[in-house]
């Protein structure tokens, strides 16, 4: 602690890692605490014999927010920093040289499900103070009440309250508790598939569309009407990538290699592979733009090197061989570990930390009009792919019957654009039809 305290006014260049293992304490990774920080008039970390105000705790985590290989473990530590500054601001006791922002209900619970819980119910259960402060007032918390119905009301909450359709980013399509609808956030999960982007760095032609958003929730039948645009169906897919909390070491490279070699022999139409780089570059750029100081150009020329089939895998193997043989097969020559020499090693650190998140759980897929995109594992062939009024970013749908379930958003070719790009041309309202999810 007292290390902790000297670095906020001296600094340190090693500071991550010496706070790393109290960031890692299990007290940050809990959902009870989050209310206690947050609704506390004065908060002061304990840790042996030595003690520290949050203040200057928080003052320090700042110095973390643009570190890549910093941002999961300080997943932990977001909500704690966002709501405790936000109620001390409101109380007219800010805290200094650290902005205050409110985070809103849907990211409270899309940060809220990263955190652990022994009975399921409490991760709503534990938010209850921090929402009536809020304003968004749920029932009683009830432990006879389903799992599934207590997240119904949460994300109904979260749309209402926040007026939009935030809270579906989070959506992964895997099994889900009984009773809880597709389009509810399931909060069960303490390690969710990431998020296929920001959900406010995106548009759709039908993100901003007029008349404002309106969407219909039935509480009684848990089923949700909203507007939207058939566009089109999910046909090839491809292996999913490995998940962020494995990809470590020289192992987990090969593991991610193999499956982006796949991804190339399955869906590249050209030997330079420019539509799958494409694809990965228009996701990137903007969190890119933000994180490094290389420009558009260079983050084509770092994809095109580490996307290279020579040094993902041996060029002289047949198509079937590396489809076959999996990463044990990717060992690179001594003139491929030259060239990696040549390489801006710091960029292409940067780039696989972006894409290990960005990729995490994801496949790759080819839709019946020939588009590219991505997405959760959970996908299957024939779902389909739909714009709704109001959500940043394309939704994977399946039918059931006449109704719809909600799957998962994606990042899709042509379907998606990043904030500040050239505006969408209007669309048309009568392309729209009413869809039900359950």
């Amino acid at each position: 602690m007292d290390y902790v305290e000297s670095v906020t006014v001296f600094g340190d260049s090693g500071i991550f890692n010496r706070v790393y293992p109290l960031l890692e304490n299990d007290y940050f990774s809990r959902m009870w605490p989050i209310q206690e920080v947050a609704l506390s008039n004065i908060c002061v970390l304990i840790c042996g014999r030595q003690s520290l105000g949050l203040p200057v705790f928080l003052e320090l985590l700042q110095r973390f927010d643009s570190n890549i290989w910093s941002s999961l473990i300080l997943q932990r530590t977001q909500l704690h920093k966002s709501l405790y500054l936000h109620f001390r601001s409101q109380s007219g006791h800010p805290v200094r040289h650290v902005k205050a922002m409110f985070p809103g209900v849907s990211q409270l619970l899309l940060y809220a499900r990263r955190h652990k819980a022994t009975e399921p119910r409490d991760k709503v259960f534990a938010l209850y103070g921090i929402l009536r402060r809020l304003g968004s007032v749920l029932e009683d918390p009830d432990y006879a009440r389903s799992i599934g119905s207590i997240y119904c009301e949460a994300s109904t909450k979260a749309m209402t309250f926040d007026n939009h359709l935030e809270i579906l980013s989070g959506l992964t399509g895997a099994q889900r508790p009984k009773y809880c609808p597709s389009w509810a956030l399931d909060l069960s999960d303490d390690d969710p598939i990431n998020e296929v982007g920001l959900w406010r760095h995106y548009t759709t032609p039908w993100s901003n569309a007029k008349p404002k958003l309106k969407f219909q929730i039935s509480p009684r039948t848990r089923r949700l009407i909203l507007r939207g645009q058939r566009m089109d169906v999910l046909d090839d897919i491809g292996d999913a990538f490995p998940d962020v909390h494995t990809t470590q070491g020289i192992t987990s490279f090969s593991a991610q290699a193999c499956v982006i070699n796949k991804w190339l022999y399955m869906f590249s139409n050209d030997f330079q592979n420019q539509d799958v780089l494409q694809l990965l570059h228009d996701a990137i750029i903007g969190v890119w733009s933000k994180r490094s100081s290389l420009d558009s150009l260079n983050l084509m020329k770092l994809l095109r090197f580490w996307l290279d089939p020579e040094v993902l895998s041996d060029s002289r193997r047949s198509k079937q061989a590396v489809l076959d043989k999996g990463p044990e097969s990717l060992a690179f020559n001594k003139g491929q570990k030259d060239r990696i020499r040549l390489a801006d090693i710091i960029g292409i650190a940067t780039l696989r930390g972006m894409l290990t998140q960005l990729l995490d759980r994801k496949v790759m897929f080819r839709t019946e009009s020939g588009r590219l995109g991505f997405g959760s594992q959970h996908v299957r062939t024939g779902d389909a792919i739909v714009l709704l009024c109001g959500a940043n970013l394309p939704m994977i749908v399946r039918p059931r019957g006449r109704k719809w379930a909600m799957i998962a958003p994606a990042y899709v070719q042509g379907l998606v654009r990043a904030e500040g790009e050239i505006p969408w041309p209007a669309p048309k309202k009568r392309m729209l039809e009413r869809m039900v999810f359950v």
